[in-house]
């Protein structure tokens, strides 16, 4: 017994103690019921989807099976007959949920039952908004297609489950979300429930959230607060904020996605942005985070917002980033450039394909770095135009993070030299 309690007292004295915020990628298995797509093509659809939620190359792949279904009622029928447990997540695509209400709450019922979240491949109908179901709009991405194309369907549903998983399902355990704001949010309007656009992004947020993503180490850690693009209307996940964080991640760096409000305007994005990086700031103790190297990135509106967090005009010293990470800048299209730099700027980690429309704007941006003496890391391709840094697309630039752990290092932002150095 003595023996016992002195192992205790040893791990509570010595033994460092992670966040609870600080887990491991949670990839969902999950079952597909649909009515569009024939049983001959599950193999096929259950490689997408599983392809999807697979983090690069850095997790295993889920189990995912796809079953065709004649309506909401067959597919009920399958899901009573699963074991509980199975799967994490249920995706259904059936047209009848209208007219079979007590099937729809039936399924509901089993799914909470099974601790099984629910993506319904439907449109925004009232009998979805009233129950507060997650929904992707696939019925608007069908009305979109010019011609029918049943393997575009399938790579929207793929996209879809994936962005919503990340940034969406209550069931992710992989991840830590919280609110920007603590307590009443600023210029609030509610402009109905979140969803899956038919472009297959997270749409109409009222309220902004932080998805966190922490190493797990003993060391302080440098954290990049990430803004995804969607030219200020939707937003989204995967192809930066959450691929980065997986390979950030090792050489302890934390990453911080942001889901800021959308269809309001850059200056309401703004209040949600400068309220995450104080957010960050407040949480450093706790998240393990080194409150001297808070840095911001964003593609696309998101890098708008980060060099506005960065400019000279920012409110206060708090909410100012110690350094900034602009992925393909873009300013509604307009080549001139709205910010002031000066000497107390933070570092900059910038970079842009020189065939995107938005580079005139990148190179008026460039110039003033220097104009104002702000350090500058600058970078160009020759392809891949706008979405030329996303991670997951092989091509140009996909591999920044390799740059900028390099570069962070060089800056004294990241201390350790240690690849893979997480503990377990």
């Amino acid at each position: 017994m003595k023996l016992f309690f002195f192992v205790i007292l040893f791990a509570m004295t010595f033994c460092p103690v992670w966040p609870s915020a600080g887990k491991l990628p949670d990839v969902p298995s999950v079952l597909f019921l649909g009515v569009d797509f024939p049983e001959e093509s599950a193999t096929y659809i259950e490689n997408q989807i599983a392809s999807g939620l697979k983090i690069l190359d850095l997790t295993d792949s889920p189990e995912v099976t796809y079953r065709c279904v004649r309506g909401i009622k067959e597919a009920a029928e399958i899901i009573s007959t699963e074991k509980t447990g199975r799967y994490r997540v249920f995706v259904i695509q059936c047209r009848d949920l209208n007219t079979n209400e007590n099937t729809f709450c039936k399924i509901r019922l089993m799914a909470a039952r099974q601790n099984t979240d629910i993506l319904w491949m439907t449109s925004d109908t009232a009998q979805i908004v009233s129950c507060n179901c997650d929904f992707a709009d696939y019925e608007g991405f069908c009305a979109n297609q010019k011609s029918y194309d049943w393997k575009r369907c399938i790579s929207y549903i793929a996209d879809a489950v994936s962005q919503w998983w990340t940034g969406m399902a209550e069931g992710n355990r992989g991840i830590e979300r919280l609110p920007v704001w603590q307590g009443e949010i600023p210029d609030y309007e509610y402009s109905g429930p979140e969803y899956i656009n038919s472009i297959a992004r997270i749409d109409r947020i009222s309220e902004p959230e932080l998805e966190v993503f922490l190493p797990r180490q003993s060391e302080k850690s440098p954290v990049v607060i990430f803004f995804p693009g969607g030219g200020l209307s939707y937003t989204g996940f995967i192809r930066n904020a959450r691929e980065a964080a997986e390979l950030l991640r090792p050489y302890g760096v934390a990453v911080i996605g942001v889901k800021y409000r959308v269809k309001r305007g850059l200056d309401v994005a703004l209040e949600d942005a400068r309220q995450a990086v104080r957010t960050v700031r407040e949480k450093a103790s706790e998240w393990n985070i080194d409150e001297n190297a808070i840095g911001v990135a964003g593609q696309s509106a998101g890098a708008l917002i980060v060099l506005r967090l960065a400019s000279a005009d920012c409110p206060d010293a708090f909410s100012r980033p110690d350094y900034v990470i602009p992925l393909t800048s873009w300013y509604y299209g307009k080549q001139k450039w709205p910010f002031r730099f000066d000497a107390e700027t933070p570092p900059f980690f910038m970079r842009h394909a020189t065939n995107d429309s938005g580079y005139g704007f990148a190179l008026s941006v460039k110039e003033k770095l220097l104009e104002a003496g702000v350090p500058l890391d600058w970078k160009t391709v020759d392809d891949g135009g706008h979405g030329a840094f996303e991670i997951t697309v092989d091509g140009y630039g996909h591999d920044w993070t390799v740059e900028l752990v390099e570069w962070m290092r060089k800056n004294k932002i990241l201390k350790t030299d240690n690849h893979e150095k997480e503990v377990d």
